[in-house]
């Protein structure tokens, strides 16, 4: 399950170009897809953050991390991978995303 910074969980994707991980599997799985051409697949700018801080994607089913799509598939550039905020620093951006 993905989390979008400031928003509800969704079952694929965030939404946003911040994405929450929940720790469910030994993987930091952010996403799934069936090829990792980019031709066909537009992935980037996005900023990854999981429990190892070690965002993995499935493409065709062989998992790769961000570092790895970006130079193996030419997709998600632009994109970071890190560990979870705390929880004063999510709450800072939810505050800064609000005007609050």
């Amino acid at each position: 399950m993905h989390r979008g910074a400031g928003r509800e969980a969704e079952a694929a994707g965030c939404g946003d170009p911040s994405c929450f991980v929940e720790p469910a599997t030994g993987l930091d799985v952010v996403g799934s897809v069936s090829q990792c051409d980019p031709a066909v697949v537009k992935l980037g700018g996005n900023a990854y953050y999981t429990p190892n801080g070690n965002a993995t994607m499935s493409c065709g089913g062989q998992h790769v991390s961000i570092p790895q799509a970006q130079a193996k598939f030419n997709v998600e550039l632009g994109s970071t991978a890190g560990p979870l905020p705390s929880d004063d620093v999510i709450i800072a951006w939810a505050k800064k995303m609000l005007g609050a």
